[in-house]
């Protein structure tokens, strides 16, 4: 997994094409591939090319041709170096101090090669070394300035470190990077439904209802249903902002628009980062035809959640709307932001608060 952490995130020319074969299964020929991009390129695109080759060959089944090449050290020694540390972590976990120095000794011999210390970096962060990890994250990052990989690493050890501030506002750098692979976004998102389930922790008993209420939202049943459960459960727990949110948007479905915006704004005193209740205010206010407000609210969602492809459609829907016209420059950003979620995601998943159902 660490191996293949960034083995999507878009490299130059025919290094796109070896994760194309891994994912319609041709293995053979992704490897092959990706052996002959290491002796052909040089720099970054080599970096990436022995990556693949090794993370390839270990789906294999065996590393030995690596190995093979390691040993006649036709490369240069941070590369070596490398290759070496990515070799001893295909050997296990008790490995994972050796890859550390081997890919520590790549660093000193190449501070400008940003791969090595977030490599490490993500060792670490499997180990549970969060402090060492962010520290790595901070020289890389720099270094890797059209990556959203990195960012979201460090958002991850911000966020084990207790920084949920910091958190955020690094997965909202992240968001506009130009380079994200399907394995980053999958990451950016369980952090923040991590960071969304932390909030919503319910005693099990209160939990159980609150799935039951989502259940009957989701199925498309009694709304009435859901909205009772939801007001027992606010009489239980009146400061759990998604318990008002739940509130809201069964009102919602039940065209009750008044009660609908009372339940979320309170929702929003409690949590103002609950994306969900932003967006379900976004589209009501939209619908009563009060687009500055709908605007405002879409934009706090995506703030919330910078990897919500829900959001972000929202917001460039009501920038086009927008008179005067919004800057071009901005929305074309947008859009390209948005395109690059849609080519992360193939499989068309919106990205929803924890499993809520989309207002």
């Amino acid at each position: 997994m660490l191996l293949c952490y960034t083995a999507c995130s878009r490299p130059r020319g025919s290094l796109s094409e070896v994760p194309r074969l891994l994912a319609r299964g041709q293995l053979a020929a992704a490897c092959q591939m990706a052996r002959q991009l290491v002796d052909e390129t040089r720099g970054d695109d080599q970096v990436k090319a022995l990556r693949h080759w090794i993370a390839c060959e270990d789906r294999r089944g065996g590393t030995s041709q690596p190995a093979r090449w390691v040993e006649q050290r036709r490369a240069p020694a941070d590369l070596i170096a490398y290759a070496r540390g990515l070799l001893a972590l295909t050997a296990g976990p008790e490995q994972t101090d050796r890859a550390l120095a081997f890919l520590t000794r790549a660093q000193a011999l190449n501070p400008r090669q940003a791969e090595y210390p977030f490599r490490a970096a993500l060792i670490l962060l499997a180990d549970e070394q969060p402090e060492r990890a962010k520290q790595l994250l901070l020289k890389a990052c720099p270094l890797m300035r059209q990556s959203a990989a990195c960012p979201v690493a460090l958002a991850e050890a911000q966020y084990t470190l207790g920084d949920e501030h910091a958190a955020r506002e690094t997965l909202a750098i992240a968001a506009t990077r130009k380079q994200l692979s399907t394995a980053t976004l999958r990451r950016a998102r369980a952090l923040i439904n991590e960071m969304q389930r932390h909030r919503r922790a319910l005693p099990p008993q209160s939990a159980e209802r609150y799935q039951q209420a989502l259940t009957a939202l989701k199925s498309g049943g009694p709304s009435v249903i859901a909205l009772r459960l939801a007001q027992n459960l606010i009489a239980d727990h009146p400061d759990r902002a998604a318990l008002h949110t739940l509130a809201g948007l069964a009102h919602f479905q039940l065209a009750n628009v008044a009660e609908a915006i009372a339940a979320l704004k309170q929702a929003l005193k409690l949590d103002p980062d609950d994306d969900l209740a932003q967006l379900t205010l976004a589209v009501l206010y939209r619908q009563r035809k009060l687009s500055d407000r709908a605007l405002h609210h879409a934009q706090l969602a995506l703030r919330g959640n910078p990897f919500s492809r829900a959001a972000l459609s929202r917001v460039i829907e009501l920038l086009r709307q927008r008179k005067p016209p919004t800057d071009q420059r901005r929305l074309s950003a947008l859009v390209a932001r948005l395109t690059r979620l849609k080519l992360a995601d193939p499989a068309g998943h919106r990205s929803q608060a924890g499993g809520h159902p989309a207002p």
